[in-house]
């Protein structure tokens, strides 16, 4: 029952998060990831996998972007990389912490909630640079593009929702 919950807020996650990426271009990644992240995850996942990429791009092609926008969203990206790239280091070395951390004896828990507390602020600040992005990119979005994200989201949550019936 966790995977279900976890592979279906992922989804959600994706499509929500999907246009941010939408204008970029398939061939490279939007989001600078550190190489040892990359290399520590299966390809294709995470954003600036190959399947984040299929999704962007079939996003784009459903919200039928103009050039224009996709020039502008690639400015926003390029913009925001300052931002989420320390954002991104500082969360991989607080996993490789934990990780190292993990079946150490005995167990530190005063190291352990000090290292949640600094993720949970990594994880707060990206999560404003993410909504901060997809405001400015929802900027960008005519009305109508923007009706057809929200319907394109409503479906994935309902999807994601049957899922968890199933």
């Amino acid at each position: 029952m966790k995977n279900k919950i976890m592979i279906a807020l992922s989804s959600i996650l994706l499509l929500t998060s999907g246009v941010v990426y939408a204008a970029t271009d398939v061939t490279q990644t939007s989001v600078v990831k550190p190489a040892t992240v990359q290399d520590e995850h299966a390809p294709g996942y995470g954003p600036g996998g190959r399947r984040h990429r299929r999704l962007a791009a079939r996003i784009a092609r459903r919200l039928d972007l103009t050039e224009a926008q996709k020039e502008q969203i690639k400015a926003i990206h390029q913009a925001e990389k300052q931002t989420i790239k320390p954002l991104l280091d500082q969360l991989q070395a607080i996993h490789r912490q934990l990780r190292a951390m993990t079946g150490s004896e005995p167990f530190n828990e005063a190291q352990v909630r000090a290292l949640a507390e600094q993720k949970a602020k990594v994880i707060a600040e990206l999560t404003v640079a993410r909504e901060r992005i997809k405001s400015k990119v929802m900027a960008v979005l005519t009305p109508e593009q923007r009706a057809k994200l929200n319907q394109m989201r409503e479906r994935a949550r309902e999807r994601f929702l049957r899922h968890l019936s199933n």
